[in-house]
């Protein structure tokens, strides 16, 4: 299966957040490169560098150089009917989180259905990026893809930062045991997405079940 999508999303603020990892109001850990590291309850990859791992409410996340510049996100273990609340940003040189959604926009979101097909499947995950994030993307090559031990998806896309910085990102996810695991991967360009592109496919491409 070859399709292409595209799907536009609102522009937002983002800040730059060099300063980020040394913030205590979102504490980091050193995730070393390493195998067979656990992310969620189903799936375990390999890293050939290391990162600073913390979390965005309940969802892990790893970054290079602060999230507002490269942010690499776990999704993991997404069950059947859940919905996807918009997470609050980093707090950036002591700016306020973003609002909780209200009841009636929960209300609305879609729920997760293990029968989504691959594109519904990025149409989910594309409207917790617009709503998380605040940018415009671009959703462009959605392609077939081995995750894990399961026939998956794998997508690209491009965004633009209301503050005119350009970037790409690159996922890849399946439903497994009727949970959905998706890995994504965004990054400023030209240095903050290319440097770490090789890492991120291989890392990619080492998803394994944990088992």
């Amino acid at each position: 299966m070859n399709a292409t999508t595209k799907r536009h999303f609102k522009s937002g603020a983002v800040a730059v957040a060099l300063l980020l990892l040394a913030s205590a109001c979102a504490p980091y850990q050193l995730q070393k490169a390493g195998t067979n590291i656990s992310v969620g309850s189903e799936i375990k990859v390999d890293s050939t560098i290391d990162w600073n791992k913390s979390k965005l409410d309940a969802i892990e996340y790893w970054t290079a150089d602060g999230p507002d510049l490269n942010i690499l996100m776990f999704m993991t273990d997404i069950k059947k009917k859940q919905k996807l609340k918009r997470v609050s940003r980093p707090v950036v040189n002591q700016q306020a989180p973003e609002e909780p959604e209200s009841k009636e926009e929960i209300e609305s979101l879609t729920e997760f259905d293990p029968d989504m097909t691959p594109i519904e499947i990025i149409e989910y995950v594309a409207d917790f990026i617009e709503r998380s994030f605040k940018m415009q993307v671009d959703v462009g090559t959605i392609e077939p893809h081995q995750f894990a031990d399961t026939a998956g998806v794998r997508f690209q896309f491009d965004f633009v930062q209301d503050n005119g910085l350009m970037g790409h990102g690159v996922g890849a996810g399946a439903t497994i045991e009727e949970k959905l695991q998706m890995i994504f991967f965004m990054g400023v360009e030209p240095y903050y997405y290319e440097n770490y592109e090789a890492s991120v496919e291989a890392l990619l491409n080492s998803v394994k079940r944990d088992s």
